[in-house]
């Protein structure tokens, strides 16, 4: 098992779906378009930062993970795990997604991004000398039966690009779950 990051494309309509009523409403059945980067998101996001402008690699260091939510976050650092009651909860309703106008700011940012360049960047030595999820995979191989490879993170760039070109062009909404 590892880490997933599942993109889930709502418009309007499911969106506010989904902010009326963020601890139990189902994302995928609102969802127009999904996808899932299993194990890789973090590498992508590296990638793609590396040497751009801050205010791109800013964005970029969001792509994953947005700041914006509806619901309720859980403060772990205010939790006393020492006296911790059985009726503490311990899972938030928080819902993080991007907004349109940062959907098509991601979508024009992603298809600057060339296959040549993105190659260039891929570096397996600097990303696992830095710890980028997951740790110490990553390698210059070239079969298509081993991932964690250049290969295997433009196909990854590729379904980004596509997901956040039509995200973008619908104007819609992006939710992200990282779990």
């Amino acid at each position: 098992m590892g880490q997933i990051a599942s993109l889930f494309c709502l418009d309007e309509a499911g969106f506010q779906q989904v902010a009326a009523n963020p601890e139990s409403v189902a994302i995928p059945p609102l969802a127009l378009a999904s996808e899932g980067f299993n194990k890789t998101f973090m590498g992508l996001q590296f990638v793609l930062a590396k040497g751009r402008p801050p205010e791109q690699a800013a964005l970029l260091g969001q792509l994953f993970e947005p700041v914006t939510h509806v619901g309720a976050e859980i403060d772990y650092d205010q939790i006393d795990w020492e006296n911790l009651s059985a009726d503490v909860p311990l899972e938030g309703t928080a819902v993080y997604y991007h907004d349109p106008a940062t959907v098509q700011a991601l979508a024009h940012v992603l298809a600057t991004v060339t296959d040549d360049a993105f190659c260039q960047a891929f570096n397996p030595d600097e990303l696992n000398r830095e710890g980028v999820y997951p740790g110490g995979v990553w390698n210059r191989e070239v079969d298509e039966n081993i991932g964690y490879n250049a290969r295997d993170l433009l196909e990854e760039l590729h379904h980004l690009q596509h997901f956040f070109a039509l995200a973008s062009a619908g104007q819609h909404y992006c939710i992200c779950y990282v779990g």
